[in-house]
């Protein structure tokens, strides 16, 4: 049986250091189920990839986690929000600059608006140095109209 302690180390290992239970057990020396046991008892619930097919932990359990924020193949930032109504290809993540705009005006970005970095800095999403195209047709003619200058 373990004791208050080992509970307490467990919470800590699974919530705060993101450990799985499988990892979990192996440094205890039990079975998988008595540390799923224990969860249970402090009603702490696995993760889903946890709880059905014994896969390791995804988004912020994983260890692999680095604050929900990457860089894509372009350079542009991507931000982990999974409720967003216009999510990229991955479903999971959306570009922060859109992000920033669509909190400047208050209202989600429709698909077809274009958020244009004034600096041609794709990492810089100040909102000063952002600005709004209703389509990409009336982006392109910005840069053409640019060119000419």
């Amino acid at each position: 049986m373990a004791t208050l302690l080992d509970m307490d180390l467990i919470r800590h290992l699974y919530l705060k250091e993101h450990l799985s239970g499988k990892v979990i057990a192996q440094r205890f020396g039990v079975a998988l189920e008595t540390i799923y046991m224990r969860l249970r008892r402090m009603d702490i619930l696995r993760t889903p990839s946890e709880a059905h097919s014994g896969e390791r932990a995804k988004g912020w359990r994983s260890g692999n986690w680095r604050g929900g924020r990457y860089l894509d193949g372009r350079g542009y930032v991507l931000v982990h929000c999974p409720n967003h109504p216009h999510p990229t290809q991955s479903e999971i993540y959306v570009y922060e600059h859109r992000l920033v705009m669509e909190k400047h005006l208050g209202r989600y970005l429709t698909e077809n608006e274009v958020v244009h970095h004034n600096n041609e800095d794709k990492q810089d999403n100040r909102i000063e140095n952002l600005e709004l195209f209703p389509n990409n047709a009336a982006h392109l003619q910005y840069h053409r109209s640019k060119r000419k200058k």
